[in-house]
């Protein structure tokens, strides 16, 4: 027994406010208590117990980090890597705190549930992964994922992270690096706010307006309106769930990825064979990465495919970063995502013809040559500069 997400996402930003045991907590549609807060901690930890006033339900929630700028993000990433072990101990110790005080007021395991934002969703993953904590479900938001920890902290001490996979759901916002920085325990869920999705057409995607867009993506407030004391606006109508802009990884390996739209909106009418005309003269990397495209999107013809290759290598998406692919159908367009930092999302127009595969294989060759010529000028650089001044 569980709320609706958007009170969860209330609770994960009010634990950012001064709070008092006994306190009583307003949201738009309910009313918790707090039963207990975690003492002041070198680590920086903050974590709460709130209980349902209508239904007796215990919710554990734990404080993240909220920055509002690029520069705070950088530190929130060097943090997660190491903020999470140290604050561990006593997230686990205010996660007992409600199991011990549910068995103590007959409150069924089925009746608590966690969340937390930031490096507090982080914790949450790790929470839910108790053994004793087995049943219990959590929801995050923007969290940074802890999969990896809970593979460190799994050597000394027992997690079923593979229960809590089940039961765990990360709301993350498009945009949100932190979130994106590493593995997570559960599903994930994702969404675009009104103001971003018009950025989404061709030529209209920069690497500093994705920084701009990455500082605001990763707030507490896209999920709860603080001072309107409401869900946020994503919560209405999340543009990442458009039906005009879907994710194709759901698909199965050869289903077309709109059975309603002609198959060649991609391309040619076949399947792109194995090795098409181009290709073999790629270096190995650009060629993963047409293999990479090829698997993921299977219906696309040759001709695309040397052409989403090159777009890719040029905006520094390579086949071992490959993350998302979304077709606009109304638009008429696909897009990829890498999961570098240094990788620029790409949007190709799929309203016009594909170019033949040479032009594509020339502006690749293009591309590694920039590539070359930098390379040799920092290696000269840095040679001259071990030599000394000339006399």
């Amino acid at each position: 027994m569980t709320f609706s997400s958007d009170q969860y996402a209330f609770l994960s930003q009010t634990i950012y406010e001064p709070l008092d045991v006994g306190s009583k907590l307003r949201s738009d549609t309910r009313e918790f208590r707090v039963r207990y807060i975690s003492p002041l901690s070198s680590t920086n930890y903050r974590g709460m117990v709130v209980q349902d006033v209508a239904t007796g339900q215990l919710v554990v929630v734990n404080k993240g980090t909220d920055p509002t700028n690029v520069h705070d993000l950088i530190a929130d990433l060097g943090m997660g890597m190491m903020g999470a072990p140290t604050q561990w101990p006593e997230a686990a110790r205010t996660m007992r705190w409600a199991l011990d005080y549910a068995e103590q007021n007959h409150i069924p395991k089925g009746h608590i549930s966690i969340t937390g934002h930031s490096l507090g969703g982080a914790l949450a993953q790790l929470q839910a992964s108790l053994p004793e904590a087995a049943g219990i479900r959590a929801e995050t938001f923007n969290a940074y994922g802890a999969e990896a920890m809970a593979a460190a902290l799994g050597r000394t001490q027992p997690l079923d992270v593979d229960s809590a996979r089940t039961r765990v759901v990360n709301h993350r916002m498009f945009h949100d690096p932190v979130s994106k920085f590493a593995g997570h325990i559960g599903s994930d869920k994702f969404y675009m706010d009104q103001s971003d999705y018009p950025r989404h057409k061709e030529g209209s995607l920069f690497p500093i307006g994705e920084a701009v867009s990455t500082a605001a993506a990763h707030g507490i407030g896209n999920f709860w309106d603080k001072e309107r004391n409401e869900p946020g606006a994503v919560f209405a109508h999340s543009y990442m769930l458009d039906l005009q802009h879907r994710p194709l990884d759901d698909l199965p390996p050869g289903v077309p990825l709109d059975l309603s739209a002609p198959w060649n909106i991609l391309g040619e009418q076949q399947r792109a064979p194995v090795s098409p005309h181009g290709v073999g003269h790629l270096g190995d990397e650009t060629r993963a990465l047409y293999s990479a495209l090829q698997e993921r999107v299977p219906d696309a013809g040759p001709k695309r495919l040397m052409q989403f290759t090159a777009a890719c290598h040029e905006n520094g998406i390579t086949a071992g970063n490959l993350d998302r692919v979304y077709l606009n159908e109304e638009a008429m367009t696909i897009e990829f995502h890498g999961k570098s930092w240094l990788a620029v999302p790409t949007v190709i127009d799929l309203k016009k013809p594909s170019p033949e595969p040479e032009h594509s294989v020339r502006q690749i060759q293009q591309v590694d040559q920039q590539q070359q010529a930098i390379d040799q000028y920092i290696a000269q650089t840095a040679q001259l500069g071990r030599q000394g001044p000339t006399r």
